[in-house]
C-alpha cells in the first residue's frame, strides 16, 4: 500500500524517512523494468503496471519533498521570530517571565537583575519562591486562577525577597494563554520600591494646621 499514511503534522525526520523509502521503491521498479526483455501478453501488463506504479511513487515522493521544504521554511520562520522576540525582550526596561509547570521557563535580563539572580539560578525557581513569606499565599493564588483558566489577566502588588535577602516592592501585570496544549503564564514585573517608599513617607508626613480665616 503506497498511499501516504503520514499524519499532516509529520516532522522533518518522518518526512525524510518516507522519501528515502519511496526512493528505494523507485530504484527497484526501474531495475525490474530494465530487466524485462519480452514485452508481450502478461509481461506487457506487468510492465505497464510497473510503469504506473513507478509514476505514482515519483509523484508521492515529489509531494513529500515539497512538504519537507515547507516544513523547513516554517521552522526557519519560527526560529527567526523567536530570535527577534528574545532580542526585543532582552532589552526591555521591565522584567518579563514566562511560567510553565510551576517553573520560570524564561526570564529576561531585567527580571534576573530585579531579584539578584543569574539566569540559570532563577530558572530553577518557581513563582512561589520569590515573594516574601507573608505574600506567598496571595501570589500562589494569582498563579492558580490563571493556570485553572478562571481568568487570563491579573494586576497586583507584593513584597519580594531578593537573593541577597533585601525585601523589595513589586508590581506585576500577568496574563495567560494556551500554547500547544499547554497553559503559559506571562508576567511583566517592575521594582516599585522607591515609589512605594515615597508614597509611605508622604502619607506619614504630618499635615500642617489649616490657616485661620481671619486677616
Amino acid at each position: 500500500m503506497l498511499e501516504g499514511s503520514l499524519p499532516s503534522d509529520a516532522g522533518p525526520k518522518e518526512l525524510r524517512a518516507e522519501i528515502n523509502r519511496l526512493d528505494k521503491i523507485v530504484r527497484v521498479l526501474v531495475d525490474r523494468a530494465e530487466r524485462s526483455t519480452v514485452v508481450q501478453g502478461s509481461d506487457f501488463t506487468r510492465f505497464q503496471s510497473t510503469i504506473m506504479l513507478e509514476e505514482h511513487v515519483r509523484r508521492r515522493t515529489a509531494e513529500l519533498k515539497a512538504a519537507l521544504r515547507e516544513n523547513d521554511r516554517i521552522t526557519r520562520h519560527l526560529r527567526e521570530s523567536e530570535a527577534k522576540f528574545h532580542g526585543v525582550v532582552s532589552q526591555s526596561m521591565v522584567g518579563i517571565a514566562t511560567i510553565e509547570r510551576e517553573k520560570l521557563s524564561y526570564t529576561n535580563a531585567k527580571l534576573d537583575d530585579i531579584f539578584g539572580y543569574d539566569s540559570d539560578e532563577i530558572r530553577r525557581l518557581g513563582p512561589s519562591d520569590l515573594p516574601a513569606e507573608d505574600d506567598q499565599a496571595m501570589v500562589g493564588e494569582t498563579v492558580r486562577v490563571r493556570v485553572d483558566g478562571e481568568t487570563d489577566a491579573v494586576h497586583y502588588y507584593h513584597r519580594a525577597r531578593r537573593k541577597d535577602g533585601r525585601v523589595i516592592d513589586i508590581e506585576v501585570h500577568g496574563s495567560a494563554m494556551n500554547l500547544g496544549g499547554r497553559r503559559l503564564l506571562i508576567s511583566v514585573v517592575q521594582d516599585v520600591t522607591d515609589r512605594i517608599r515615597a508614597e509611605r513617607e508622604l502619607n506619614a508626613a504630618p499635615r500642617s494646621a489649616p490657616r485661620s480665616g481671619h486677616t
